[in-house]
């Protein structure tokens, strides 16, 4: 079996957290250069999350789009889709984040809810 991970991420969001960590002083990153921190970072997550001998079943995928449509559409190819509680956005504290009630009330498949 193969573990899918994806992460669709905002730009504003993602450029707000690069510039907070580094500061104004290097200016603002391209586009680019963002969407390689954020691919980066998620593989950081996987490799620190999962034992060395997982991590070749594992495919991991950053994309900039709009989270919900592209987690259900992702979600028509998977058995299960597994999502935290909440993002790191501006509603962070709610019970439960407004994406991963969209996706658990429209994916096709089941859908686990998981605190980190």
């Amino acid at each position: 079996m193969e573990l899918h991970v994806l992460h669709a991420w905002d730009l504003v969001e993602e450029l707000a957290e690069v510039l907070s960590a580094r500061g104004m002083a290097k200016g603002v990153p391209a586009e680019s250069e963002v969407a390689e921190l954020v691919a980066r970072r998620l593989a950081d997550d996987v490799a620190r999350l999962l034992p060395d001998g997982h991590r070749a079943a594992v495919r991991c995928r950053a994309v900039q789009a709009h989270a919900v449509p592209t987690l259900v559409d992702a979600a028509a190819e998977a058995e299960l889709v597994v999502l935290g509680p909440h993002g790191r956005g501006r509603l962070a504290s709610a019970l439960l984040g407004s994406v991963t009630l969209a996706c658990v009330q429209q994916s096709p498949c089941p859908v686990v809810v998981v605190h980190g």
